[in-house]
């Protein structure tokens, strides 16, 4: 299991609502259930949690293309904390690694312009883009072909 298949794309509106509801209870309000789904890092809300699992995938995929001789610059960061205030600059770069990998690999998704307003379905593209450059990468790696393997004619 790589950090690709940790990746949430099915996000729906219920998700949003879940967390409104937690929200409005506060820590103090909650179960022990409630507190853990909370802690856990709860799907409809975008914080911390989801900000680092996409950095983490894009550091995966980055290291894979440059693997593969390909030459890109990510910031890829991790260490997203919840309490942290996350400035447009820093909201941009995290969007902007995104965006790299997806030109770099064609990827038909795009994720949003910015994160201003960011929506149910924005946030699943932006997880989908990665998914589909890790599928790009995948085809990739088994469509190269070794030396000898191919002679004149054979194609």
């Amino acid at each position: 299991m790589s950090v690709i298949d940790t990746l949430v794309t099915d996000r729906t509106a219920a998700d949003v609502i879940r967390w409104q509801t937690l929200r409005d209870k506060g820590i103090a309000g909650m179960t022990t259930d409630e507190l853990a789904e909370w802690l856990a890092g709860i799907k409809g809300a975008y914080n911390a949690t989801d900000l680092n699992r996409v950095g983490q995938a894009v550091a995966y995929l980055g290291g894979l293309l440059k693997g593969y001789g390909y030459s890109v610059t990510l910031t890829a960061k991790t260490d997203w904390v919840a309490s942290g205030a996350y400035t447009a600059a820093d909201l941009s770069a995290y969007l902007q690694d995104v965006k790299t990998l997806r030109e770099a690999l064609s990827s038909s998704m795009a994720p949003p312009d910015d994160m201003d307003g960011l929506t149910i379905d924005e946030a699943n593209d932006i997880e989908r883009v990665l998914i589909e450059c890790d599928d790009a990468l995948d085809r990739m790696a088994k469509s190269w072909f070794y030396s000898g393997e191919i002679g004149c004619g054979e194609v």
